[in-house]
């Protein structure tokens, strides 16, 4: 291996091991005091409400509820959050309109239940 690829390696590697150590330094406590972020069998079911547990490679994540991951070379990708706002919001927007679909043809046939009653 030439210098420069060691270098190349060498730095990776010490690049990764502060991302690592940034990553875990982050620590947020549950009510009893565990670190959430360390996800065992004892606290995947203390997400919090709007979030799940994604299992990407070898590692579990929290994530908000639904959200996509792409491959990107050999890189996992998350979906940014104006991705996921946009995507969320739009599939809100087609639920609302179905809803307000099913309650004019409710109203419809309560109309045609009511004028049939009066008969």
């Amino acid at each position: 291996m030439t210098n420069l690829k060691k270098a190349a390696v060498g730095g990776a590697a010490i690049a990764l091991f502060f991302l690592q150590n940034a990553i875990c330094a982050q620590t947020d406590y549950d009510k009893n005091g565990k670190d959430v972020h360390k996800m065992t069998p004892e606290n995947i079911n203390e997400v919090r409400p709007g979030m799940e547990v994604k299992k990407i490679g070898g590692i579990n994540m929290v994530v908000p509820e639904g959200t996509q991951f792409y491959m990107e070379g050999s890189q996992v990708k998350m979906e940014e959050a104006g991705e996921y706002a946009a995507r969320r919001f739009k599939s809100m927007t087609e639920n609302f309109k179905a809803l307000e679909d099913k309650v004019t043809k409710l109203e419809e046939r309560v109309l045609k239940l009511e004028k049939a009653r009066r008969k």
